[in-house]
């Protein structure tokens, strides 16, 4: 069965005055056969440019990206300790969900069988 997962790999970036990148941000959009989604898959500020607005600057951009290609659904991973990750993502308009997502992880390390 042929699949129908296809997907978009878009990168912002910041520079300063003279030229260098000092934040970033990776969004992948996808449509996994329900409509379009879209994930801030990362986002990076140098840290002697923090707290001056780069990573704002970088969620607006995710989310115009989200409502120009008409997202359905849109998110961000991080961990609740990641105080300014969660304020930063929040202030975009992010909010936390119902959903529990639990993970596995190998308990051994994996080789061939």
């Amino acid at each position: 069965m042929p699949s129908t997962f296809r997907g978009e790999n878009v990168v912002f970036a910041v520079r300063d005055e003279i030229g260098e990148v000092i934040g970033f941000s990776w969004v992948v959009l996808f449509d996994p056969g329900t409509g379009l989604e879209g994930e801030v898959a990362e986002v990076y500020v140098s840290p002697e440019h923090r707290g001056r607005g780069v990573g704002e600057m970088l969620m607006q951009q995710a989310v115009r990206l989200f409502r120009e290609r008409r997202v359905t659904l849109g998110y961000v991973w991080t961990r609740p300790d990641n105080e300014a990750a969660v304020r930063l993502y929040q202030s975009a308009g992010f909010e936390h969900n119902r959903q529990l997502v639990l993970t596995w992880y190998p308990t051994e390390q994996l080789g061939p069988t």
